[in-house]
C-alpha cells in the first residue's frame, strides 16, 4: 500500500476536530501530557502512524496536530497506557508495508470492544460479529 493509500485510509478513520467538544489538538495533548495519559514519544509514534512522511521535530500544520490529537484519543480508548504506544507503534511497524492499516485497524477494534466493556463473553464475541 502507499504512503498516499496510507494517509487516505488513517483520515478515513480519524473524524475532525470540528465534529467533536474535546478542544483544539494542542489543548487534547497538552491534557493529554499533563494527566499522563500518553508520553510525548507516545504522541510522536501516533504522528508516525498516521503520516508515513513525518519525522521526529517535523513542524504540523493545525490539521496535523488535530489528527494526531484525535489520534492519541484513539490510542488512550482503545486501552493503551503512558508509555506504552510508542513501543507498541515500534513493534507494527516492523510487520511489512501495510503496519499503519493493521496498527489502525487494531486500535480501533480495541475501542469498540472496549466501548462494550462489563458484558460477558458471549455478548462480546457477538459485538465481534457485527459488521463495522
Amino acid at each position: 500500500m502507499s504512503s498516499t493509500e496510507t494517509s487516505a485510509v488513517a483520515t478515513e478513520t480519524t473524524p475532525s476536530l470540528e465534529k467533536t467538544n474535546l478542544g483544539t489538538g494542542v489543548e487534547i495533548l497538552g491534557r493529554m501530557k499533563r494527566e499522563n495519559q500518553l508520553t510525548i514519544a507516545d504522541m510522536r509514534a501516533v504522528a508516525t502512524a498516521l503520516m508515513p512522511a513525518y519525522k521526529v521535530g517535523d513542524k504540523l500544520r493545525v490539521s496535523q496536530v488535530d489528527q494526531v490529537a484525535l489520534g492519541c484519543e484513539a490510542l488512550i480508548r482503545s486501552g493503551v497506557q503512558s508509555g506504552e504506544g510508542a513501543m507498541l507503534v515500534e513493534h507494527y511497524a516492523t510487520l511489512g508495508e501495510d503496519w499503519r492499516v493493521r496498527f489502525w485497524t487494531s486500535r480501533l477494534e480495541a475501542v469498540r470492544i472496549n466501548s462494550h466493556q462489563g458484558l460477558d463473553r458471549d455478548e462480546i464475541v457477538a459485538v465481534m460479529e457485527e459488521p463495522s
